[in-house]
């Protein structure tokens, strides 16, 4: 059983290389936990905010930081800053309305 257990995790560091785990044995089991590269945090100066990739927090300095949320929901006062979370909102909130209206989702 350790061995299929080894392989199982020897994939996944193959798969993603920048995840680093630290393992801390205790009396209760193992504990496992994500280890943040510094390298790999891109902060939002504004605000804080903190991405994995510079471009997605390029595009939150463009187009959300210190500004109001461009779409309203029709239905309740939910707002979102793009397009596709007001449309999953829409989906999971509001599914019948949002099937019914043949709106510019």
């Amino acid at each position: 059983m350790q061995e299929s257990t080894f392989r199982q995790l020897s994939e996944i560091q193959e798969e993603s290389t920048c995840v680093q785990i630290a393992v801390e044995v205790t009396s209760s089991g193992v504990i496992c936990s994500p280890i943040e590269d510094p390298r790999r945090i891109h902060e939002c100066p504004r605000c804080g905010r903190r991405y994995l990739q510079r471009s997605h927090m390029l595009a939150h300095k463009r187009l959300e930081c210190g500004k109001e949320p461009t779409f309203a929901c029709p239905h309740c006062s939910h707002r979102a800053f793009q397009k596709s979370n007001l449309k999953k909102h829409l989906i999971r909130k509001h599914y019948f309305e949002y099937m019914n209206q043949k709106g510019p989702y």
